[in-house]
């Protein structure tokens, strides 16, 4: 009788754990799926308030959209593993079979969630220490910014020291404080004193070190650009085959718009290895020189040359009076002399133009005298009546 008692209670006893069981099972699913909705309801109003909007007027709206959409969904599986670990710990504990074992769970997830805990609480005086250094760090990098910015602008003069030099200057001082910075951070660092983080960090030194000959060269050759002074933004300059105005020269290359309106990028030691040509240094106060040759035969006198090639200058656009266009007598060749027509200009930038309308003079004002360039070289057979010259009252006739 003993015995049938006690399996009844048994067997009731199991009964009321599966009825605890469906229980729990109806309301996890309930819960999971009101989790469900609530995301997707957050989800529709913040894609309903960001539409259109800017986050620091950097970040738009689609993709604070996927932020939040990617934050939620981040939210609801740790929620859903917490709430799937309490189901399946209660379900556990309601047979006496499994009671023990249910305990044993607990302690499993539990451990290491109570062991990051207390890591993250016995960091915290090291994180508070991180935190002092960065925001130290970060003002004394915006107080140097400004003092150079001032220092570019004109407000702060410093003797010996160029306005030119602040941009790349503070570039380099920002890159030391930074380093500073992070020395004196890193020991605060969690994990810093383990073995794989020194693994890691040793295995980053050795790929800086093979990988950043190039960009430390360059580096290295922006800093002496600098302070050499050769250039500065808006001059126009020739770097080896290459002439242009200058855009900007940053920490490891050279930026060039040449008059064909292209951005050309050169590494900083090209630049280095190459001579400069600065063509505006001079030109804002006395001009720069621009100067072509021509060839002409013995049978016209060099004063008559002289002559023709000056009054082309006096045609040409944004040259300067003084100093005065003149001519040299660059070789007495075989057959001809060779003439350089040297003229002087504020403009350098507009070079190609003023080259191209200077040309066009010379070879009018040639062709009107009856001149004829024996340049470039050429062989012609003649029966004694054509010759080189175009009709310049031809030339006139079509364009009138």
């Amino acid at each position: 009788m003993s015995w049938r008692f006690t399996a009844f209670q048994y067997q009731r006893h199991v009964n009321n754990g599966l009825i605890r069981v469906a229980i729990a099972l109806v309301s996890l699913l309930v819960t999971l799926w009101l989790i469900r909705k609530i995301c997707e309801k957050e989800i529709y109003f913040v894609a309903k308030k960001l539409k259109g909007k800017k986050l620091f007027k950097v970040l738009d709206s689609s993709s604070l959209i996927q932020l939040n959409n990617v934050l939620i969904k981040f939210i609801r599986f740790l929620v859903n593993i917490t709430i799937l670990t309490v189901f399946l710990n209660i379900v556990l504990s309601f047979f006496p079979w499994t009671y023990n074992l249910a305990a044993r769970l607990y302690e499993i997830i539990s451990k290491p969630v109570i062991d990051m805990y207390e890591s993250f609480v016995a960091t915290i005086p090291d994180l508070l220490v991180l935190a002092v250094i960065i925001t130290l760090m970060r003002y004394i990098i915006k107080f140097v910014k400004m003092l150079f910015d001032q220092i570019k602008d004109g407000d702060v003069r410093i003797e010996g020291f160029y306005p030119e030099w602040a941009d790349q200057t503070y570039r380099l001082v920002r890159l030391i404080l930074i380093i500073a910075g992070g020395v004196a951070a890193f020991p605060y660092i969690p994990g810093s004193d383990s073995p794989a983080f020194k693994g890691i960090s040793l295995f980053m030194g050795v790929l800086f070190s093979l990988g950043s000959t190039s960009a430390v060269g360059n580096i290295v050759a922006g800093l002496v650009i600098t302070y050499m002074r050769p250039f500065k933004t808006g001059d126009f300059v020739q770097v080896s085959d290459t002439m242009g105005v200058v855009v900007d020269c940053r920490t490891f290359s050279l930026r060039i718009k040449t008059p064909k309106n292209v951005i050309v990028t050169i590494p900083n030691t090209e630049v280095t290895a190459n001579h400069i040509v600065n063509l505006s240094r001079r030109s804002r106060k006395e001009g720069v020189i621009l100067h072509t040759s021509i060839t002409i035969g013995y049978d016209v006198h060099w004063r008559q040359v002289r002559d023709l090639l000056l009054k082309a200058a006096s045609l040409t656009d944004n040259l300067l009076d003084t100093p005065e266009p003149f001519v040299l007598q660059k070789g007495l060749q075989d057959f001809y002399v060779e003439y350089e027509l040297n003229v002087s200009t504020k403009f350098p930038h507009l070079s190609p133009r003023i080259y191209s309308q200077l040309h066009q003079n010379i070879q009018d004002q040639f062709s009107e005298a009856d001149v004829e360039i024996m340049s470039p070289h050429y062989r012609h057979n003649r029966d004694g009546n054509e010759t080189t010259i175009p009709s310049f009252k031809l030339m006139q006739d079509e364009e009138a």
